[in-house]
């Protein structure tokens, strides 16, 4: 629920916006013949979103500004809680996930059976967070997969549990542990969503300046001719943000 306030508050601020913007114009910049260059606007805008309107005397700049001021803090924001679940993941794997014990049921079945599908030992760091989570093979590793490791040592039983059987092994520390690498992944996946945001309004930006500007020194208003507006879709139960830009014939 509060990712969803926030996507709706990061909506309105720039759609505020952009209705200040398309309102009072700029008489000076009208003016045909205009000095202006669009190669300045170009990069004005390129560097920081917004400016290059600015500087051709447009208020639909604010609205670029408005969405970078949004995006930036929720990109800063996601990342630093998807590093911080990373970390208290990695550090719950590290108390109840050991490689001594997952090695003793692995050796054994390597006397019987070679159907072993992951190595471990070649895997990189965090192929290994992964794997240990997502693959049956590394069940035994966790310190309360039921059976135990010990109760099936103690009673002779490992060959009952080939690879193709841990399925029916559970461990609740693995369930907790999967979820903790979800919820990281899903923060870090939104922090990348506005890398992509960020990118698209620098270029979008830049390139709405530089044809503001050749609009402008023809005489010709842009704001009669194109609109730049952010809107709001809903899909099922999820808010999707868009950025729409129409243009009058």
């Amino acid at each position: 629920m509060k990712f969803r306030t926030f996507v709706l508050w990061g909506m309105l601020v720039p759609l505020v916006f952009c209705g200040l913007a398309n309102g009072e114009e700029l008489p000076a910049a009208e003016q045909k013949g205009s000095t202006i260059s669009p190669g300045k606007a170009f990069l004005f805008s390129l560097l920081v979103p917004g400016s290059g309107q600015l500087y051709a005397g447009e208020k639909r700049g604010i609205a670029f500004l408005a969405l970078e001021a949004v995006v930036w803090p929720a990109y800063f924001i996601w990342r630093q809680k998807g590093k911080d679940v990373e970390k208290d993941y990695q550090e719950f794997a590290g108390t109840h996930w050991e490689f001594d014990h997952y090695q003793v049921w692995r050796d054994y079945m390597k006397t019987t059976d070679d159907r072993l599908s992951h190595s471990y030992e070649e895997a990189s760091r965090q192929q290994k967070y992964e794997m240990i989570g997502k693959y049956d093979q590394f069940i035994f590793g966790w310190d309360d997969s039921e059976p135990s490791l010990r109760e099936l040592q103690n009673q002779g039983r490992l060959e009952e549990y080939p690879p193709d059987s841990l399925k029916n092994v559970y461990s609740s520390n693995r369930e907790e542990y999967m979820d903790m690498r979800y919820d990281s992944n899903k923060y870090l996946k939104r922090a990348g969503w506005c890398v992509g945001a960020l990118l698209a309004n620098h270029i979008l930006s830049a390139i709405d300046a530089a044809r503001c500007v050749q609009l402008k020194r023809k005489g010709l208003s842009l704001e009669k001719r194109v609109r730049v507006r952010m809107a709001v879709r809903f899909e099922g139960e999820e808010v999707v943000p868009m950025l729409c830009l129409s243009k009058r014939f």
